[in-house]
């Protein structure tokens, strides 16, 4: 996916550029991409797109918004815009925009500029130009942050426009921009240096009249408009021209701040300072992070001082030295680096009165100059800064008191790396995270000869995604493969792909994962604070699975909640974890790999067990609650034993109190629903308690991801249970993973003979067991396969025959579900009046017993059953009930089915408009999820059945 703005709003997935439909989703789709890898809350959105008056239904705008950029963008999967707790943000986008392009293309101009190489130059510059098709965000209507980018980036484009001119007049083409001169002044008559090359290129052509005419032009224009004589740089080529001297070039527009009015420049030192380190020559990829981090670098309306974080070998000084090197042009007065030492394990942090030392020196201060306080040291530094464009790199910090008196002067600007959040005065963050698979790639072939890559593409993709986009990770393995041109790729992906040994094999020389990902834990636990945090980080590797919150957290570790999130916080602010939105957390692949080996190192085997049970207690606990919520018949699916919160989860300081509403449990379960599985996998490998726990969680949230439509976990969840049940000898256990498998198997696989042999191995063991109660479940699952397939009498037989056996038992609950199946038979048959009891009874009962989903389906199917014979009007009736019930339980896919059917009842009484916007919520939902292809959304929307006069029983303001 790509996308670009210098001009018009699009995207593109391949040669071909698309438009996005409808101004306000372009700019909103624009605000994601200009604050790509920030979460843009809905509130600011609404202030953007409505900066006086905003409608009350704004926040639906947006979503609706979002939910249409997403069909246009193909994103069903939500990877592209990713709804986040407050907001929105885009996702990561492979290739850099054509914004970013342009910037990293001038940067590198203007390094070629100032590095004497004009014809490097003038290609870059042009190659950059060439991007702009236009005002940037040409087609999207005017917010004040799109305004200002806009801004931003046309001043960018003058500067690259005048460094190119210069370029081409180094080249000696002067005569050949004097039309583009005399263009850009048009639209920029204020620019003194647009003045200046127009004057020094008519004068080098030979124009000497026509250059001091240009002069007489400028200065007209600058006392008519701003009252003021042209600048004392002017002024002097004026007189060159005059003597007929050779005027000298102009510095480029990024050099040397002017000195104080009525004051001077701090004198400079002998040699002016360059002390960037050389880098290792392997940079590659981060094209989109050098133009933001750049941006922040040199936005002189902002602080200019940028704190680089992220995980120890992400990569952070690299792109920093890498920045270095492409601005130094903008800063005249040198670049100085100063290793802080807080990332080395043999080496105790520099304290600041030596940084400054250091630096004061490179500035030309005399060693016994240098004073000894740190205080002192500070404001003779900030003096020496004063009124200079330097850059300063402050490698590898600990901690903000070590850096911020190592602050210059305003005129400087200053990148700062360290391994931690650093909370410095005055600075903007920017965290820093791993690559992207096509920049590792990048980055690898780089390191290793690219023959070898392209004969292996399928094992360099594996080593890169088994080193996890780590720079450090994939260097060393860069580095391994470079210096063993004998080995074939596989052989190093196959030793990576030992999660035992992983860490082991990346190592080379001085260099290793482990070593870096250990110094940040040692930094942690050095401080008062951080011993906590360590300890829990450790019991954070004890899971397998990825997603950690703190409700989790503080079962692992047996913590209450708030010490729990503070550990957290603490080691999210050590970049030992990551955060994707508030409340969770997640660990890089490789960091969890190294959390596992502490775990294993610093706490014993029953210490790991029991966390781990503790941890699946609140899984069990959590998913009752959940359960409870979304699915009230798997409640009844449940033992008396199971339905009560396991022993330590039951504990007052550890009560479960959330989810607490269906749609909290509906977020709950989706952000955990890889966890499960993964927690089921890891217990159910454990014989005793764990794998009896495992068995309980199945149970618990089985039904909940089946009604959510994640069958394929659901799957999963009852496979693993199928393996333990039979060890441990649980029956029950079976029978409910072979009806869970047969349902789910039915609708994933269309595999009806798996299904069946799960429904009759399930049938052979409740009569094993002599269970009447979950033969009639089993009779039932049997029966609504039957009736899939047709066979409306043998699907008739059994679903009385479990109607007896479940009426028996008291299962209301079934019964209800039963009603509803044999009502959709009877319709089957023509019997409408026989199928509208089934469904009045189903609907009579589950109101009484609270049952909202036996309510929902017996609703629906009465409401399709009235349209059905013709009584429109009692039909969207209830539709309007059904639907209501469908979004209390979370059930999208029967929304957006009722919605659907709901516009042709409305379609019939003459309701078209009310229809089509019944229609385009369907067409949203379903593609929000990913179910529809574009040709039948174009058919969703197209249909509309003829007009049948009806009076409504319901006021129609409450279709939506």
């Amino acid at each position: 996916m790509r996308f670009r703005y210098l001009g018009r709003v699009e995207f593109s997935t391949g040669s071909e550029w698309s438009s996005i439909p409808g101004g306000r989703p372009r700019a909103l789709l624009a605000l994601l991409i200009v604050n790509a890898g920030h979460v843009v809350t809905v509130e600011r959105l609404v202030a953007e797109l409505w900066p006086e008056d905003p409608p009350l239904s704004a926040p639906a705008l947006i979503r609706g918004y979002v939910l249409q950029l997403r069909r246009t963008l193909g994103d069903s999967a939500k990877e592209i815009i990713i709804t986040g707790t407050a907001g929105y943000e885009l996702g990561v986008v492979d290739t850099p925009t054509d914004a970013e392009r342009f910037e990293a293309l001038a940067a590198r101009g203007l390094a070629e500029l100032e590095h004497g190489a004009p014809h490097e130059a003038e290609s870059a510059l042009a190659e950059a130009l060439a991007l702009w098709r236009g005002t940037p965000f040409l087609d999207a209507p005017p917010t004040p942050a799109l305004g200002a980018e806009a801004n931003r980036l046309r001043e960018c484009r003058l500067h690259a426009a005048e460094a190119r001119i210069e370029a081409r007049m180094q080249l000696g083409k002067s005569a050949e921009v004097v039309g583009e001169l005399r263009a850009l002044l048009g639209e920029h008559p204020l620019r003194e240096g647009l003045w200046a090359q127009l004057m020094r290129a008519l004068h080098t052509t030979g124009n000497r009249a026509d250059a001091l005419e240009a002069y007489r032009r400028a200065r007209q224009i600058l006392t008519e408009e701003l009252g003021l004589e042209p600048s004392g740089r002017l002024q002097a080529l004026h007189q060159m021209i005059l003597t007929d001297a050779d005027p000298v070039p102009d510095p480029p527009a990024s050099g040397t701040a002017a000195p104080p009015p009525g004051g001077h420049r701090n004198a400079p030192p002998a040699v002016l300072p360059h002390e960037v380190l050389r880098g290792n020559g392997a940079f590659a990829g981060r094209v989109a992070d050098l133009a933001r981090v750049e941006r922040l670098l040199l936005d002189t309306n902002g602080p200019q001082v940028v704190v680089i974080d992220g995980v120890g070998g992400v990569g952070k000084s690299e792109l920093a030295i890498h920045l270095a090197h492409q601005s130094a042009h903008r800063f005249p007065d040198g670049v100085c680096h100063v290793d802080l030492q807080g990332a080395r394990g043999s080496a105790p942090p520099l304290e600041p009165t030596e940084a400054l030392g250091r630096m004061l020196r490179s500035l030309g201060v005399p060693p016994p100059s240098v004073p000894g306080e740190t205080a002192e040291a500070a404001a003779r530094f900030r003096s020496l800064t004063a009124n200079r464009r330097m850059l300063f790199v402050l490698d590898n910090a600990c901690h903000a008191p070590q850096v911020q008196p190592l602050l210059p002067a305003r005129s400087c600007a200053v990148l700062v790396t360290s391994r931690r959040a650093l909370p410095v005065l005055g600075s903007v963050g920017y965290h820093l995270e791993a690559m992207s698979e096509e920049d590792s790639l990048d980055l690898l072939g780089r390191l290793v000869a690219p023959q070898r890559i392209a004969a292996e593409p399928d094992q360099a993709l594996r080593i890169v995604r088994l080193c996890g986009g780590l720079p450090l990770a994939l260097r060393i393995a860069g580095a391994r493969l470079a210096s063993r041109p004998h080995w074939p790729l596989r052989f190093l992906a196959d030793k990576l792909a030992s999660e035992q040994h992983r860490l082991d094999e990346l190592k080379i020389d001085d260099l290793a994962v482990r070593s870096g990902f250990a110094i940040s834990c040692q930094d942690l636990e050095s401080l008062p604070e951080g011993r906590e945090p360590v300890r829990v980080f450790r019991f954070l590797g004890i899971p397998r699975w990825s997603s950690i919150t703190i409700p989790l957290t503080a079962a692992l570790t047996d913590l209450p909640r708030h010490r729990a999130e503070q550990a957290l916080e603490s080691l999210l602010d050590a970049r030992l974890l990551e955060s994707p939105q508030p409340g969770h957390y997640r660990m890089h692949s490789l960091m969890r790999l190294f959390a596992r080996e502490q775990a294993g190192v610093h706490l014993t085997k029953a210490r790991r067990d029991d966390a781990l049970l503790r941890a699946l207690e609140y899984y069990v606990a959590a998913g009752l609650r959940v359960t409870a919520l979304l699915d009230q018949l798997n409640v009844r699916w449940l033992t008396e034993e199971e339905r009560v919160p396991p022993g330590g989860a039951a504990r007052a300081d550890r009560a479960i109190t959330e989810p607490a509403t269906p749609a909290d449990a509906i977020a709950w379960l989706d952000d955990h629903r890889d966890s499960l599985v993964s927690a089921v996998r890891q217990a159910a490998s454990i014989p005793g308690a764990h794998e009896r726990m495992a068995i309980r969680l199945a149970a618990t949230v089985c039904g909940p991801l089946r009604v959510r439509g994640h069958l394929q976990d659901s799957c999963a969840l009852s496979e693993s249970v199928l393996q333990v049940a039979g060890r441990v000898g649980d029956v029950l256990a079976e029978v409910r993973a072979h009806l869970n498998l047969a349902c789910c198997r039915g609708s994933l696989d269309h595999d009806d003979g798996r299904s069946f042999m799960h429904l009759l191995g399930a049938l052979d063991l409740c009569r094993t067991i002599g269970d009447s109660r979950w033969e009639g479940r089993a009779l039932y699952e049997l029966a609504a396969q039957l009736a899939r397939h047709g066979d409306a009498r043998a699907a008739g037989v059994y679903f009385n025959r479990g109607l007896g056996l479940l009426q028996a038992a008291g299962e209301s609950h079934d019964v209800v579900l039963i009603l509803h199946q044999l009502g959709l038979l009877e319709e089957g048959r023509g019997d409408t009046r026989a199928a509208a009891r089934h469904f009045r009874r189903g609907v009579a009962l589950a109101g009484g017993l609270g049952y909202r989903h036996g309510e929902y389906y017996n609703l629906a199917g009465l409401a399709r059953l009235t349209a059905a014979v013709g009584d429109h009007g009692e039909a969207v009736t209830h539709f309007l009930r059904a639907l209501d019930l469908a979004r209390e339980v979370g059930e999208w896919h029967g929304e957006a089915r009722l919605l659907g059917e709901l516009a042709e009842s409305l379609d019939r009484v003459n309701l078209r408009e009310r229809a089509r916007e019944c229609r385009d919520h369907a067409v949203e939902i379903l593609t929000d999820m990913g179910a529809v292809t574009a040709d039948e959304v174009g058919a969703m929307r197209r249909s509309a059945p003829p007009t049948v006069p009806v009076r409504l029983t319901q006021p129609d303001s409450a279709i939506l």
